[in-house]
């Protein structure tokens, strides 16, 4: 056949066949790929794992302060997590201490100044840990996978070690107890085994009460995180229960309650089956503490009746507050004891403000209350109520302890406070529902047109 056949030319003349239309690149569907790494996620990771962990880990005394490893470690986490700092903000909260404080001082010299020296500036250090987390921080690090293993890393040990030191406290073993040794933090812990009973865990630290902060602290801050709830809230309620803390117990009591009445059925189910269980363990030993508030000498009574009186004459006698570094000598005066031991602390947060700034403390702590208050009101099931229960935590945590000026204190404060804040806007990996939530993302406006009910590329 030659090219002028008429068979060639009919197929010479028959058109090609149709091409499918290239696909626009950014139509494409993406190729599977592993997830990111973050830089700096695993070593924040490892950082907050061993602030909490070690923070009664004493490695020097410098000055007459115990330098723990968790607090070392602590200001190495800030250092990784924190890109810009409220120099601002915290100018000014300095600036209100240092001024509250040595008005105080002039008007009530009542301590000595290296005891107000050392107070304030541990006072300051805690201030400028807890202040930090309000600032510019990498919400890629603290949303990512590796920091929160951390915190459930370390919720699972110090439950596991508290639970491991009541099962075998209980058979007469302290081998649990104290387990850092010789550098266990200020003093070594008595679970007062030869007495028999079922001792109060210590965990790693000073002693229950702390470590069941410490438990809330870590819990609170994966939940407000979103990581693993029902596995977060079920170690923390078995770290509590063998600290058997009156007030860890009491605090989380009150938490089951709020996030039942605000969440969806199927959480509020879980939450109150899980405060069912842990009121039949330890209901009993609840109301005994409970009713042991009115009984002089007890530890209830000391920690919330009996410094009434001491913060009565302070507002009388002393508006501004007492000085920095003045609880010891001032609480000794009035010859309180506990337990047939005379004691000469507040071991409660909400008191030493008070102690310390005397009227200011006071509205402080009242609008702090009112504003605690008015979050716990606004949470609903819609925003994941066990994801903002952090504010409730912040000021029930004052509850736990006197030492809140004390940098350990702040540095779980901190872990909370940046938590929380992730809690509180949703994850660039998450789709937005805002308007104009993709207006600086270039690739949105293609991948809007695949949600449903907008309009196919034509």
């Amino acid at each position: 056949m030659t090219l002028s056949s008429p068979g060639n030319r009919a197929a010479l003349a028959a058109p090609a066949p149709a091409r499918a239309p290239a696909a626009h690149p950014a139509l494409k569907a993406p190729p599977p790929t592993a997830t990111p790494r973050i830089r700096g996620a695993a070593l924040a990771g490892a950082l907050a794992f061993t602030t909490i962990v070690f923070q009664h880990f004493q490695i020097a005394t410098i000055g007459g302060y115990f330098l723990t490893l968790g607090l070392f470690s602590g200001l190495l986490l800030i250092a990784v997590v924190v890109k810009h700092p409220p120099y601002g903000r915290q100018t000014v909260v300095w600036a209100l201490i240092i001024g509250l404080a040595a008005l105080a001082a002039v008007l009530s010299p009542a301590t000595q100044s290296g005891d107000f020296t050392q107070t304030l500036l541990l006072f300051l250090l805690t201030s400028f840990i807890v202040v930090t987390a309000t600032g510019g921080i990498r919400s890629e690090i603290v949303r990512s996978p590796q920091f929160a293993r951390g915190l459930f890393a370390a919720l699972v040990v110090v439950s596991g070690i508290c639970v491991g030191q009541v099962a075998l406290g209980t058979l007469g073993s302290d081998l649990l107890f104290n387990p850092f040794g010789p550098f266990q933090y200020f003093h070594a812990y008595a679970p007062g085994l030869q007495f028999g009973g079922i001792p109060r865990a210590q965990g790693f630290y000073l002693e229950p009460s702390y470590a069941s902060f410490v438990i809330g602290s870590v819990a609170v801050a994966l939940l407000s995180l979103g990581r693993k709830p029902k596995s977060t809230a079920t170690l923390a309620l078995f770290g509590l229960l063998a600290c058997q803390s009156a007030t860890g117990l009491l605090v989380f009591a009150a938490i089951v309650v709020v996030v039942a009445l605000r969440s969806k059925p199927k959480l509020a189910l879980f939450v109150l089956v899980l405060g069912v269980t842990g009121a039949a363990i330890v209901g009993d030993y609840l109301v005994l503490r409970l009713s042991s508030i009115t009984e002089v000498g007890t530890s209830a009574n000391y920690r919330l009746l009996a410094p009434l009186e001491v913060l009565r004459d302070v507002l009388l006698h002393s508006p501004f507050g007492q000085p920095l570094g003045s609880v010891s000598d001032v609480i000794s005066s009035y010859g309180f004891r506990m337990a047939g031991v005379p004691a000469s602390s507040l071991d409660n947060g909400l008191y030493v403000i008070i102690f310390y700034f005397g009227w200011a403390g006071l509205v402080a702590v009242l609008i702090w209350f009112l504003l605690t208050l008015g979050q716990v009101l606004r949470l609903n099931s819609a925003g994941l109520a066990w994801r903002r229960i952090a504010p409730l935590w912040l000021f029930a945590s004052l509850l736990f302890s006197g030492a809140i000026m004390a940098p350990e204190y702040g540095l779980m404060a901190w872990l909370v406070i940046v938590a929380f804040r992730q809690s509180l806007t949703p994850s660039p990996h998450t789709p937005a529902t805002s308007k104009g939530s993709h207006e600086h993302d270039p690739a949105s406006e293609h991948r809007d047109r695949h949600l449903p009910g907008s309009p196919r590329p034509r």
